[in-house]
């Protein structure tokens, strides 16, 4: 089993075709298949089921294509620790965030990457949680902040922040003082929020529930900045992390306010357990001064 093959695999898994993996790895056509036929010869087994679709991993597919990742992944480290010097750190890092933590967190890691350490190739993978997660455990991200994600024991979870949830209310639907509305009130409310197993969704439900309310939900949306266009319609109300409350940042005109009692949600950085290699550790030091940052703001609380 060589490296060329490993990565002839992951090509072809992530472009679904053969075609475009030799594009990806600048090779012809035929290495790539030959690639991937003495890989399935190796193993015994099939890998990818071919059709007019494009190439499709098997079940057992799946299974070494996660390996795959895995190994390439500390070929790479090793690549890095023999490439590093005290006075530069250099490799590839991915992070994986979402969508809402992405718009607060995702320049100021950037910034800090690209001014202090050039040679290092920063990757932003912003997703849902459960994508996050499954790229977490394929290897495809190298660390991820998530909302309360259950995680198995090969991860090193650390909760680094605590962010408030606020009501957004149509305009002109109450008066805009800044004080916080009871949590019942904004709950008895038309609501446009996520749909199931949307860790939000699943907060909104379980706080209703001790209120002893059933949501009357009017939509249903995964994308924060639509339910706030859909709010600022008069279409409902819905709940959104704080840092989506500035109206000005959005372009709309809703009301945003906190809740009493507050519904939280505490971030997480999850990474796999282990030594880091020194890029990472660049990228995980980046990450919790950047959280530290916006906890100083006020944006989040500290946990």
């Amino acid at each position: 089993m060589e490296i060329r093959q490993l990565k002839a695999l992951v090509a072809v898994a992530d472009t679904g075709s053969v075609t475009r993996a030799a594009q990806v790895l600048h090779l012809v056509q035929p290495a790539v298949t030959r690639h991937i036929a003495t890989l399935e010869d190796e193993l015994g087994t099939q890998l990818f089921e071919r059709s007019r679709a494009g190439m499709l991993l098997t079940e057992v597919g799946e299974q070494v294509l996660e390996r795959a990742r895995r190994a390439l992944r500390e070929i790479e480290r090793a690549k890095e620790v023999a490439s590093t010097s005290d006075h530069s750190v250099s490799g590839h890092v991915s992070v994986g965030l979402l969508p809402s933590v992405a718009r607060v967190i995702g320049p100021r890691l950037s910034d800090a990457i690209v001014s202090q350490h050039p040679g290092l190739q920063l990757q932003l993978t912003v997703g849902y949680a459960g994508h996050l997660a499954k790229w977490l455990e394929g290897g495809a991200v190298d660390f991820a902040i998530l909302f309360d994600q259950p995680m198995s024991s090969a991860f090193s979870m650390d909760p680094v922040a605590i962010e408030d949830l606020w009501a957004i209310a149509p305009p002109g639907s109450l008066e805009d003082t800044g004080a916080p509305i009871p949590l019942e009130h904004v709950l008895s409310q038309p609501m446009i929020i996520p749909n199931p197993p949307h860790g939000l969704r699943t907060l909104i439900d379980v706080a209703a529930a001790r209120l002893g309310i059933t949501p009357s939900v009017t939509l249903e949306t995964n994308d924060a900045t639509l339910q706030r266009a859909l709010v600022a319609d008069k279409l409902g109300w819905s709940m959104l992390p704080a840092s989506m409350a500035t109206a000005g940042a959005h372009g709309d005109e809703v009301i945003a306010v906190p809740t009493t009692p507050s519904l939280t949600r505490t971030l997480t950085l999850v990474r796999p357990r282990g030594r880091m290699s020194a890029a990472e550790a660049v990228v995980h030091n980046a990450l919790l001064d950047a959280v530290t940052a916006m906890v100083d703001q006020g944006l989040w609380t500290a946990p």
